[in-house]
């Protein structure tokens, strides 16, 4: 959840917003990226949930690295391999 956070802050920033934790998520986000942010949330602690969530928090980063890339006109960072990173995402949920 501290990922999400962190990145819906960043989002908020971009947007002249100081965000205050979640409390102005409502007037911030359209009610597509609240879906977006809230399907981040795992919703009980088991492995597939645990996997879903990761997934959806990595739809996350890339909705909110878009938004970055709109607004600073260049892209922010490093090209990130998603699918490598949704493999570990994987192996570190069937071990657990």
């Amino acid at each position: 959840m501290h990922r999400a956070q962190s990145l819906y802050a960043l989002l908020a920033h971009l947007r002249g917003v100081e965000p205050f934790g979640f409390r102005r998520v409502e007037s911030l986000l359209s009610a597509d990226e609240r879906k977006r942010l809230e399907r981040a949330w795992p919703r009980e602690p088991r492995r597939r949930e645990l996997r879903r969530a990761a997934r959806a928090l990595w739809a996350w980063t890339g909705y909110v690295r878009s938004a970055a890339a709109a607004r600073l006109g260049a892209d922010p960072g490093p090209e990130i391999d998603a699918t490598d990173l949704l493999r570990a995402v994987e192996r570190i949920h069937q071990r657990a």
